[in-house]
Parts: structure tokens; C-alpha cells; sequence
């Protein structure tokens, strides 16, 4: 309160029944990893040597971000794929076409 009270940019956030720098136990612990994401969406919003490129964004957008870039991707490859199939299928009926020609001659 009375850093607030001074201006300063601070957030408290506490957990009941949750021992100091419990954050460290997100890997096992659901709650913890849930206010580490909350510390670092902070960092983010500072800027600096904490944000990256992608500063300003909360976890959750830059996640989301990510999911839709692999999902373009995943869709360029299978429409990569079906132009390959397409393109073998040509190459297939033209040498049927060339052995039915050398065959009527």
C-alpha cells in the first residue's frame, strides 16, 4: 500500500496456504505455474531487458499467436503435399499416354 501510495508500479498478489516463492513449483504445482505466467505478462509490460519482441502482450495472446503460425504452417505443408500428389498424378497419366502411343505404333 504504501509503495502504491508512492507511485510505484507494483502488484501484489498472494495465494492461500502457499509457501514463499512457491512460483518456483510451477512445473508441479497448477496454481504456481499460473502466477508465474502473471509474473512474467508484468515483466513483459515493462519493457527493456524484459520484454521481447513481442513485449506488451500477455501470455495467453503471445500462446495464441504461436498456434495460429503452426497452424499456417501445418496447412501450407498438406497443400504442399496434394500439389506434389497432383503433379505426380500428371507425370503418371502422361508416361500412360506416352506407353499406349508406342504401343498403336
Amino acid at each position: 500500500e504504501k509503495a502504491q501510495a508512492a507511485k510505484v508500479d507494483v502488484e501484489l498478489s498472494t495465494r492461500p496456504y502457499m509457501p514463499h516463492v512457491y512460483q518456483m513449483l510451477s512445473p508441479f504445482v497448477p496454481e504456481a505455474a499460473e502466477e508465474e505466467q502473471k509474473i512474467f505478462d508484468w515483466m513483459r509490460r515493462r519493457g527493456g531487458i524484459w520484454a521481447n519482441k513481442e513485449a506488451k502482450k500477455t501470455t495467453e495472446e503471445v500462446k495464441e499467436e504461436k498456434e495460429a503460425r503452426k497452424e499456417e504452417e501445418e496447412e501450407e505443408k498438406a497443400n504442399k503435399g496434394e500439389e506434389e500428389e497432383k503433379k505426380e498424378e500428371g507425370e503418371q497419366s502422361k508416361q500412360q499416354q506416352q506407353q499406349q502411343q508406342q504401343q498403336q505404333q
